[in-house]
């Protein structure tokens, strides 16, 4: 992969979200690897559009890096790290639109606690999924990888943590689905994977977090 003056990049990364530009289908964004790459079909060409706040020491990101345009304002796209990121720009520019949305780093679980070495750094997580709503341009739900759902109803202004909760640390938020009749209506599933839990869980909620149902009882409890 070469990289030209003008800041183009030939060549795409292969892991992460895609994202096509609703306003011109000759472009594609992608996510992942700590990038957010810019792709243009007609030339093969891959810009390097990462918000440099993402470049600094206090962001984290993981492999899978939400990557979403707004289903009302076609020129907003979204983007996850530990913080959410909003562009209107086409990547020129970005504007943090949450603060760290992570847990603190907490006690380490008996399933888990063999596998962590002494003295090894506690990372917190990232935001893991973000549910865009296509009733109201300022709800935006977000999950972290670290078992907390998030809603904000003013785009970014003010955040709630309306995690379900039978949601506990170490649960991975995997998706977040915002309801496309109800702006306070949403999905999320949840993974307890890292701590020998492989049943599945699902909640649901018709006003805006505040109370969450459990959907998942006709699912087997047993993946395999």
């Amino acid at each position: 992969m070469s990289l030209s003056a003008t800041g183009i990049r030939w060549g795409a990364i292969e892991y992460g979200y895609v994202a096509p530009d609703p306003l011109d289908p000759d472009v594609i964004y992608g996510a992942g690897r700590n990038e957010v790459s810019k792709f243009h079909w007609s030339t093969g060409q891959v810009q390097n559009v990462t918000p440099i706040p993402v470049r600094g020491p206090d962001v984290r990101v993981d492999r899978t890096e939400p990557l979403l345009f707004s289903p009302l304002d076609p020129h907003t796209l979204y983007y996850g790290a530990n913080r959410l990121y909003k562009t209107s720009d086409a990547g020129a520019t970005w504007q943090a639109i949450s603060p760290d949305l992570a847990r603190p780093p907490g006690a380490i679980p008996a399933s888990v606690g063999a596998l962590h070495l002494p003295g090894a750094e506690r990372q917190r997580g990232v935001i893991y999924a973000l549910g865009v709503s296509p009733r109201s341009i300022d709800t935006l739900w977000a999950g972290t990888d670290d078992g907390l759902v998030w809603v904000t109803a003013d785009g970014g202004g003010q955040w709630s943590n309306v995690t379900p909760a039978a949601v506990t640390a170490w649960s991975k938020v995997t998706q977040i689905e915002a309801s496309h009749f109800d702006a306070d209506t949403a999905y999320v599933s949840v993974s307890r994977m890292r701590i020998d839990d492989l049943r599945p869980y699902i909640y649901r909620t018709h006003d805006g977090g505040k109370t969450w149902a459990a959907i998942a009882g006709g699912l087997p409890p047993d993946p395999l």
